[in-house]
This record gives C-alpha cells, structure tokens and sequence, in this order.
C-alpha cells in the first residue's frame, strides 16, 4: 500500500512539474528581497519572482508566521490555519479557499503556487496566501521588502478611535439579548404612480393609497409577525380600465381585489434557517391552499431577493457577537473580508473610508451626542445630484439613548436647453432607546409630491419567544414546489 501511495506522489509531483516550470526566477536572483511583520524581519528564505509576483517556502512562511500548515502530497493541497481562520491552497488551481470564523469563500488569485525542483520544495504566493491570513501586505521598493501587518497594526496606524460607535453597539448587543413585542403602523400615497406608467399624468385623479399595521415579536434569533395592509388599488386599476377602454379577465381581477385588503403573517428563524410565509393571498397568486405556509431555505433567499450575501450569514449570530459592544472588531471584520479581493491598495482605502464616517475624529460634538455629516454632489453636463446626510447619535451622559437621520437627495436631468426634470427624495428616520421608532419618506418630481409614507413602531421587552417554525401539524409547501404564473 504505501509503495502505491508513493507512486502516485510521485506521479502527482511530476504533472505539477509540468504546471510550474515556466518563467520561475532562481532564488538568488530574488536574494534582496525580505519580509517584514511591523519592524521584525522575518528570517524567510530563499524568495522567487514568479510573474511579477514574490514567491516563499510554504512551510517556511507559515512557520514564520507562526501559523500551523501541513501539505498533502497525494492531493497538492496545503492547509493552513491561524486563529479563526483557515486556508486551503492547490498546486494546480488559481484558487484559495479562506473559511473565516466558519464561513467560507473562494478567492481567485493570478497565480498559482509554484513547485521547485532543485530544491523540492512547494513555494506560495505571499501576497494572496497573507492576505487570506488577515494581514495587509505592501511593498517598499526603496528597500525591496515585502511589508506585512496586522488589521490591528494598520487600524492604530490611521490613529482613531470609536468610542461613540462603540457605545451604539453596546446597546445593540444588550437590546439583541431579549425579545420585544413589535406594535406599529403604516400609511403611504402614491401620487400620479400609474399615470406615469402609462406615460399620462392628467387622466389619473385617483393616487394609491396604502396603510397598514404591524405587530409580533422579534428577537436576535429571529421574528414572528402578522402584518394587514389596505389598499385602493381596484378603484385605481378601474378608472385606468376606463381610460384605456380595456378590461381585465377575472384571474387578474381576483389578485388585484385581493389587494384591497391582506394579511400576511411571517415566521423566520436563523436557528433553522427557515423563512416561513402565509396569507390567503398565495392562493390567488400560485394556488397555495388558504391555511398553508410556503417555507423558504433561509439560504436560498439571495435567490428571490437579489441580495449578494446568503440570508443565513447575515442572522449568523455567532457571527455577529464578536462584533457588538466593539466597533474596532466590526472594522476588522470588514477590512478582513476586503483583504480577500485586494491586489493593491484596496483595504487601506476602505478603512479611509469607513474612519472618514464612524471614527469619533470625524463627527461633531454637540454636548453628549455626536454628529455625522457627509454631503456629496455629482455634475455631467446633462444630470447632477447632490446629497446631503446627516445622524445624530444621541447620549444621556454615556448611555445612548437614539439616533436620528436625515437624507436629502435630489437629482436634476437636462433633456435640452430648454427642458429639465428635477427630483428630490426626503427621509427622515428615529429610533430612540424607550422603544419609539418613526420613518417618514417624501419624493417629489418638478414639485408636485409622488410619494409619501409615514410609520411608527413601538418596542416593548417581553418574557415571550417568537414563534421559530408554525404549529405542528401545518400544511407547510416549499417554494420550490410551487409556480407563480
């Protein structure tokens, strides 16, 4: 059996030979090069340039490091692991899997790792293979030496702190930590909304009106909500019938009565990663019975709602925890996960961003609370935007006790000299620790208002849990099994 294994290895060593043979600069003429964690160098040798790209002993490095790493030689595969993280490199692949605090993503490097045969040693990319470690690698060409630093090292560097974002946090993880029952309600008007469609906006008297009501429970773990909206929506679609002399069939009809009045109720749950859905409306729409649930694989709502990160990552708790109460570990987290796709520069720039809003250096003061502003503008010679953004994140002493927000866009498009269309969007949201939250949204075009919604929502502490699936003994049909026509 192990003479088996051993030709295989050999086998294997050979087909990666062939992968890596080309364009490798000896170690010697790489001899200048050295690396460096903050202003300790690291006793690492020999470096080769690959493609523009510098080159170490994996074990080498990694013991440098001081990160454990082993190699299997049947497979090509290195696996590496330091603190919650863990990297897996192939000999023959341009990827590098990086599984973080028990997430995983594929990086897609320009490079491979490299086998040596002269000195039969596996040498790996320092760039790709340190950042998926966490640390921010540069280089000082002055000095030819590769510089690697710790999130930490790099944060301390850009000199600021986070006290106010800190304290935020604080609250959030002591708020998470217990269930609160949700009351609340909505109402919104839609003005000139289905005239626009029809590109018409002087037949259509009627505006579309919405209003609504909340209520449940929610907790970090998850949420279990019935909600009820009304609407106008047959008197709309029967003057637009009018106007357009056209008549709907009665499958459409049903739907659009059906939106007169809904309810809905929504039950999900990271502790199962279950979405769970029900509302008579789900018959008219996909023939779902009257009673029935439709569940959704928590991991598969990326699917249905366009979001780039899966659902399940998102509520992922264990996740998160690390992260309230510290904003620095927040950052870290980001930072970490822009390491991953950075082939220059990228990570220094996203802290720069990330200190030029939530760094205490970069609000205002007024008494206890702290004040963030960002204004941005936008000009081509046929549109321009301007924004303006301002929060106020409010202190009783050093116990938070809100926030409030106010957003101001507008945007104007130049059609020709002589005519232009000019918008504006305004919200304004609070929410405020005794467990009172308002929005309000107001656009408008060339004036006239489009839409406006108001809601309210109260927070109250309860001793009851959510519900984390529907009772037992519920009809419960998976999305998947079911088409909307």
């Amino acid at each position: 059996m192990k003479k088996i294994q051993k030709t295989a290895a050999a086998i294997f060593i050979g087909i990666v030979m062939l992968f890596s043979m080309s364009a490798v600069v000896s170690a010697s003429a790489a001899g200048t090069i050295s690396i460096k964690v903050g202003e300790d160098i690291l006793d690492i040798a020999p470096i080769l340039i690959h493609n523009d790209r510098t080159f170490a002993p994996y074990d080498v490095l990694f013991d440098a490091l001081d990160v454990s790493a082993e190699c299997d030689a049947q497979t090509g595969t290195i696996t590496a692991t330091r603190d919650n993280t863990t990297i897996i490199l192939t000999m023959d692949s341009n990827k590098i899997g990086a599984t973080i605090a028990g997430v995983t993503q594929w990086i897609y490097s320009d490079t491979t790792p490299i086998y040596e045969q002269e000195n039969d040693r596996i040498y790996v990319p320092i760039r790709f293979t340190a950042q998926a470690l966490g640390y921010v690698v540069g280089w000082d060409g002055a000095t030819q030496t590769v510089e690697l630093k710790t999130l930490d090292a790099l944060i301390d560097e850009s000199g600021v702190t986070y006290t106010a974002m800190d304290r935020v946090l604080g609250y959030a993880r002591e708020a998470s930590s217990v269930c609160h029952a949700v009351d609340g309600s909505f109402n919104a008007t839609i003005d000139t909304a289905a005239a626009a469609l029809y590109g018409s906006t002087s037949d259509i008297t009627i505006p579309l009106t919405i209003s609504g009501t909340a209520s449940g429970l929610i907790d970090s773990f998850g949420n279990d909500m019935s909600l009820h909206f009304q609407t106008n929506l047959s008197d709309l679609v029967s003057q637009m019938q009018t106007i357009m002399g056209e008549e709907l069939d009665e499958e459409t009809a049903a739907i659009i009565e059906q939106l007169d009045d809904v309810d809905i109720s929504l039950i999900s749950s990271s502790e199962n990663g279950m979405l769970y859905i029900q509302s008579p409306l789900l018959e008219a729409l996909a023939d779902v019975p009257e009673d029935a649930w439709v569940s959704i694989d928590a991991g598969d709502v990326s699917l249905y709602s366009g979001l780039d990160q899966q659902f399940t990552d998102v509520l992922n708790t264990d996740t998160q925890s690390d992260t309230q109460g510290d904003f620095r570990q927040y950052v870290k987290m980001v930072l970490q996960s822009e390491l991953l796709w950075d082939y220059g520069g990228e990570t220094m720039d996203v802290l720069s961003e990330i200190n030029a809003v939530f760094s205490d250096q970069a609000m205002t003061r007024d008494g206890d609370d702290y004040i963030i502003t960002i204004n941005q503008s936008f000009d081509q010679d046929w549109y321009e935007q301007t924004s303006s953004l301002e929060v106020h994140l409010l202190f009783d002493g050093e116990d938070f006790s809100g926030i409030t927000i106010d957003l101001l866009d507008s945007e104007t498009y130049s059609y020709t000299e002589e005519s232009s269309s000019e918008s504006s969007t305004a919200l304004s949201f609070s929410f405020m620790t005794d467990g009172q939250a308002d929005l309000t949204v107001t656009a408008t075009l060339d004036g006239e208002a489009l839409i406006n919604l108001n809601c309210a929502m109260t927070y109250t502490q309860t001793d009851e849990q959510p519900a984390r699936a529907p009772v037992e003994g519920s009809t419960i049909i998976s999305i998947e099994d079911i088409s909307i026509d």
